[in-house]
């Protein structure tokens, strides 16, 4: 039916846009991360270098969601591809930051999911 047929093709549509989108931003992030030094930022142990990683999933959702696709498929996509090609362009201070902060953010995510279901 000329409608399932729809729903398929607005299906892959949205998926591939969206991951084109995420693995865009994503290799985007590297190779700003491979070109700009931005571990000179005061002795402050990679801080400049985790707010700006930090941005770019953000930035890959709302591209996504701006264009009308989906920006949690981006946001997996492109943490896939900067978790394989970013992370080896951070200093050594920005990956321990960056690991750090993202393993408070699970577990409070997890935290609060258990607790809104009880």
């Amino acid at each position: 039916s000329p409608s399932v047929l729809s729903a398929c093709g607005s299906f892959v549509w949205i998926f591939l846009g969206s991951t084109c989108v995420g693995v865009l931003i994503a290799l985007l992030s590297a190779i700003l991360f491979k070109t700009v030094r931005l571990e000179q930022d005061g002795g402050r142990e990679g801080l400049l270098e985790t707010c700006v990683l930090v941005c770019f999933p953000y930035c890959a959702y709302m591209l996504s969601e701006g264009v009308g696709l989906s920006g949690i498929v981006a946001i997996l996509f492109c943490g896939i591809v900067m978790s394989h090609y970013t992370i080896k362009n951070l200093s050594e201070a920005a990956t321990n930051a960056s690991f750090s902060f993202f393993k408070i953010l699970a577990k409070l995510a997890e935290t609060f999911v258990f607790i809104y279901i009880g």
